[in-house]
């Protein structure tokens, strides 16, 4: 089994040490096959003494130390996404917000909601990832406006409908009702409200 595989694996379950091992694994498996390849001659010396000073300069980009250093900065910048979870929660979300103000070209002083920026989101598609993301941005806004019993309450009502949706094979028309809230993708096939919904069903 590919080092990577094993490692997204592992990731899934939590396990950081064996992470970590992983990782090393990963780095050790592209630093050999790096260690396999020829480099290539200088065509500019018309294939002379390839240990001239003019011959040793490869991209240093295929360094084995400068890939090492480049993929321990990338698992280093994991683990510091978590600990900024837990220690500077505040520092995310207000770079988050800047970068989706700049995205959604928003002037000083103009109104906006995150969900101005999850409409310009090219979800094509993926409809059921909109309805989602949707789900999560009507949170943040409770959130923003410091109903957090609301958020919590909105949250609880956002989980049941994924078990419902999944025992009703994957549709959404019944599950949805269950999170109050609009589809955003006006795509549900029933005319009434959750209550008439539910029973009809029973």
């Amino acid at each position: 089994m590919l080092a990577a595989e094993v490692y997204r694996k592992s990731g899934a379950q939590g396990n950081e040490s064996q992470m970590t091992q992983l990782m090393i694994m990963m780095i050790l498996q592209q630093q050999q096959q790096l260690g396999g390849k020829q480099p290539a001659k200088d065509k500019g010396h018309g294939g002379g003494n390839s240990d001239g000073p003019a011959s040793g300069s490869e991209d240093d980009s295929d360094d084995p130390d400068n890939l090492l250093k480049g993929s321990m900065k990338a698992f280093k910048n994991i683990h510091n996404i978590k600990r900024a979870i837990k220690s500077r929660p505040g520092r995310l979300i207000k770079r988050w917000e800047m970068l989706v103000r700049e995205d959604i070209r928003v002037v000083d002083g103009q109104p906006w909601t995150a969900m101005d920026w999850l409409k310009q989101q090219p979800w094509g598609k993926h409809q059921g990832l909109y309805r989602g993301g949707y789900q999560d941005v009507v949170v943040c806004e409770l959130l923003r406006q410091n109903k957090t019993e609301q958020a919590c309450a909105q949250r609880v009502q956002n989980l049941k409908w994924k078990p419902q949706c999944a025992m009703a094979s994957g549709s959404w028309d019944q599950a949805w009702l269950l999170c109050g809230l609009p589809d955003p993708a006006d795509n549900i096939n029933f005319a009434g409200d959750a209550r008439e919904m539910s029973a009809i069903l029973a």
